[in-house]
């Protein structure tokens, strides 16, 4: 990856190519948010594989208090604006935005609020009780990525949260076909032996909830 820091309120990922550089666009860019008190520097890693891949990517930088749902939709347009303007802008095509555990609820937020946004990536997202609307006929197009041993994703499954978040996003892409749905469609993705801090490079996580035994690497 191509790590630029173009503000002390984000670090940005350039994709390796020659082409993208100041003054040209790029068809997606990926905003991401992190999670409750981890630092941006945390997600360096995935982020840079992500831009490897050919994405833009974008880790906002949460400092001091490092909660993503502080943020306002006025802050993340301010970032889109600050990243492409100026003859050394980079103009982006389309935006996608994701987050991991409360940075996933911050981005889904912004989804809701921003009718340009359509799609949306969440990392460790099980359960939000605090989502007062529904994204069931939203023309969105969603990714969920969870973890078998993540604890917050096990205790969702056992009490049943992890269904009911499930009917406030867009139906699953098998069951997209056969409903009235005219909006996007929600891919589920579970990685086997992970857990909930090994989306990034941190410490275990001990809080609000202990989190379970990862068996496989970070990198892995």
């Amino acid at each position: 990856g191509r790590a630029q820091r173009r503000d002390a309120g984000f670090d940005l990922f350039l994709p390796p190519s020659d082409s993208v550089k100041s003054g040209t666009t790029v068809r997606l860019g990926f905003m991401f948010f992190p999670g409750a008190l981890v630092e941006n520097t945390a997600y360096s890693y995935i982020a840079a594989a992500l831009s490897d891949a050919g994405f833009l990517v974008v880790v906002v930088n949460l400092d001091p208090l490092r909660l993503a749902t502080m943020m306002t939709k006025k802050d993340v347009l301010a970032i889109m604006a600050d990243i492409s303007a100026g003859e050394k802008g980079i103009a982006v095509s389309e935006w996608a935005v994701g987050g991991h555990s409360l940075g996933a609820t911050a981005a889904a937020n912004f989804i809701h609020e921003l009718n340009s946004l359509t799609r949306l990536v969440l990392w460790g997202f099980c359960q939000d009780k605090e989502m007062t609307y529904s994204l069931r006929e939203a023309k969105v197009d969603v990714l969920v990525i969870n973890a078998s041993n993540d604890a917050f994703y096990c205790r969702a499954k056992e009490n049943g949260l992890f269904d009911e978040m499930k009917l406030s996003l867009p139906p699953e892409e098998e069951n997209a076909k056969t409903s009235s749905n005219n909006g996007g469609i929600t891919v589920f993705k579970l990685i086997e032996g992970g857990n909930h801090s090994g989306f990034a490079h941190y410490g275990p996580q001990m809080f609000p909830l202990k989190d379970g035994e990862r068996t496989m690497t970070l990198d892995e």
